[in-house]
């Protein structure tokens, strides 16, 4: 019955903390009614729950910021207070012009401190045997028209070749990325292409897997769109429901796919052992799941292999970056409440 069931949910989808979602930009221009979010439903329906696991790969992406939503999920508070804002109060900082929030330097010792009766970590080190993960970033150089056009556009935010102009920063990472992948979007939403840069080597990463199975992970539309007219032969995932029955049985020579549509709880193992950024995505948590849909448990390849398509001296390296110093953040929470198997043997043997 409700007292006793036992609820299970991927931890990582409740860090925002936020009872409603926000709302959807219409077509139109207006926007869609806010809806209660997988948070609100949770933490409604929470007193009928006697006991609640969350689990998740990735616990605190972007930081201890995360940990409240999944925390208030488990002891409505008690730990980290009843709100998001006075959680926010109590252990961090934020700028008043760029809303960047920051722990204090006391903060991570005390959350954790908070929270470690009923939060623990596991590594894949300390109960699997997985194959070495092989990452071979791709460093493609755009011709110098084109990297001459890219500079301008960073340094004065407009391109008159093709009539783009970022109203903002955040417009103008958007459509450098944008850049560095081949195409642009303009203000009609039609694709302005740009250059092949990555979408050759991509076809020399599927020339030198001599016909084994590649998993490609794209960013924006015109990415699929280009990358289909290349290889007449790829499998867009999500366009049938036996796209994943049909990977790991070997059957498609190429997947693509957006990293959120293939990001949590989906067994590529067993379909094969090569994946392929083409381009990357800001969200460690994307990220570190999409790395996770091959090398896992049942993957019985010698290594997987990850390969990354880098445009040089772009916003590529910009990401890359930022991930790296995300994931050295959750590193550190999920070090601190690390359990190590030597620890549990007392209670296997008991088991």
């Amino acid at each position: 019955d409700l007292q006793t069931a036992l609820g299970m949910a991927e931890a990582s989808r409740l860090k925002g903390g936020s009872k409603k979602t926000k709302p959807v930009q219409r077509k139109d221009g207006s926007k869609g009614p806010k809806r209660t979010s997988e948070f609100g439903i949770l933490s409604r329906m929470r007193g009928f729950f006697k006991k609640v696991v969350l689990l998740s790969g990735t616990p605190s992406p972007n930081g201890l910021i995360d940990l409240w939503g999944p925390m208030y999920i488990i002891d409505r508070g008690a730990r980290l207070g009843d709100s998001m804002s006075a959680y926010k109060k109590r252990w961090f900082s934020e700028d008043r012009w760029s809303h960047r929030i920051e722990p204090f330097e006391h903060s991570r010792g005390q959350i954790m401190t908070a929270i470690e009766d009923v939060f623990f970590a596991l590594k894949e080190e300390d109960y699997l045997e997985l194959p070495p993960l092989v990452v071979r970033d791709h460093k493609v150089r755009l011709d110098p028209k084109h990297m001459q056009m890219y500079r301008r556009f960073e340094r004065t935010k407009v391109l008159a070749e093709y009539d783009i102009e970022a109203v903002n920063s955040g417009v103008l990472t958007n459509k450098l990325l944008q850049f560095a992948n081949g195409s642009m979007y303009l203000d009609d939403q039609s694709a302005q292409h740009i250059h092949d840069a990555k979408l050759d080597q991509l076809e020399s990463i599927m020339e030198e897997s001599f016909g084994q199975p590649v998993l490609v992970a794209y960013s924006f539309k015109f990415d699929m769109d280009r990358i289909k007219k290349r290889f007449p032969y790829v499998r867009i995932f999500g366009e049938s429901k036996s796209d994943s029955r049909d990977w790991n049985a070997g059957r498609i020579r190429m997947l693509l796919t957006h990293p959120a549509s293939a990001g949590h709880g989906l067994n590529f193992q067993h379909g094969g052992n090569i994946a392929v950024w083409y381009g990357l995505t800001w969200s460690l948590e994307l990220y570190q799941q999409f790395l996770k849909r091959l090398h896992r448990s049942g993957q019985l390849a010698a290594e997987v292999i990850m390969h990354r398509i880098l445009a040089h001296e772009t916003v590529d390296y910009d990401v890359l970056r930022v991930l790296d110093k995300k994931g050295a953040t959750q590193d550190d929470i999920t070090d601190a409440v690390r359990v190590r198997m030597e620890s549990l043997e007392p209670w296997r043997m008991a088991a």
